[in-house]
């Protein structure tokens, strides 16, 4: 079985690989010809799917004719069919980068308005106000976290993290939380160590956690929020568990409606651009998949394969 060191250079190598091939394939679809070479882009494509695929100089003959060496070749070329069947997956590749920009987009704007809005703001400040005069110390303690999240939020130069950055942002937004409502409201968190050099999108699960925050305490006085991860044989896993008051089967296959959807839903937009961003950046079955009891709590969990963003 492979070693966690082994999936972790494999995840990073295929991610680099990804990113470089998208960047080569999106400069090699413009409309101008190679002012150095005299080819059209295209005929750059043909020639480098010829080179990756062990022709090294697919020369046409003096008369014209193509000479054949490890498959027909038309004019030094691969046949436009197979050519055809490339430019179709750069073609995907391409669309699905830029979907995956503009969820990141979306995500790095609500993320933003769910950290600094006036209630947010408003609530933090009151709580360390009312620590000052009791509980200095604490209050030091509780600005020293608020401005972490601030700046966390507001640096847009990094898309994604390692596990362990997103971790010290929720650890933070978590303690805030957990000032504001008291005994009324607790955590835990339980993310493998091997989970935290991975890199993930960043501020992935806090939307999460609001949700939970959020609809949680409207059917009950008190609840408790656990976030787990683990590194399985070829993806990472996370779940965010609530004991919250859940929601009954309609409103379950709604939402999961919602997810399967390529429409956007304003009222629950949250978790459709979570699971949206996953699977554009790690496809395959990757995504985010939800559960539910009313009375008893919701559950959300996340797979992310090893190889994507």
């Amino acid at each position: 079985m492979p070693t966690t060191e082994w999936r972790r250079r494999n995840y990073r190598t295929t991610c680099s690989k990804t990113r470089a091939d998208t960047a080569v394939s999106i400069l090699e679809r413009s409309n101008r010809k190679d002012p150095a070479l005299s080819i059209t882009p295209l005929d750059s494509i043909r020639r480098a799917i010829a080179r990756r695929n062990g022709i090294s100089n697919p020369a046409a003959s003096k008369d014209g004719a193509a000479k054949a060496q490890g498959g027909r070749i038309e004019n030094g070329l691969f046949p436009a069919s197979h050519t055809a069947e490339e430019l179709a997956r750069i073609q995907e590749l391409s669309q699905r980068n830029i979907a995956l920009a503009e969820v990141n987009n979306r995500m790095e704007m609500q993320n933003l308005q769910a950290q600094i809005n006036p209630h947010f703001i408003y609530n933090t400040l009151d709580n360390i106000r009312y620590l000052i005069p009791t509980d200095p110390q604490r209050a030091q303690q509780l600005i020293g976290r608020f401005i972490g999240i601030l700046r966390y939020s507001i640096n847009n130069t990094k898309h994604n993290v390692p596990v362990k950055d997103d971790l010290k942002y929720l650890q933070d937004y978590l303690v805030i939380q957990s000032t504001r409502f008291g005994a009324n409201f607790s955590y835990e968190i339980d993310i493998d160590d091997a989970c935290m050099e991975f890199i993930i999108p960043k501020l992935l699960l806090q939307p999460l956690l609001e949700n939970s925050i959020k609809y949680g305490f409207q059917k009950k006085p008190r609840i408790h929020i656990r976030v787990r991860g683990w590194l399985g044989e070829d993806a990472l896993y996370f779940t965010v568990e609530d004991n919250g008051g859940g929601v009954d089967e309609t409103m379950l296959e709604q939402l999961r409606d919602i997810l399967r959807s390529d429409e956007v839903n304003i009222e629950h937009n949250g978790l459709q651009n979570i699971n949206r961003r996953i699977w554009l950046g790690y496809g395959g079955d990757s995504g985010l998949t939800i559960d539910s009891t009313e009375g008893e709590g919701f559950t959300v969990k996340l797979k992310l394969r090893l190889g994507g963003m």
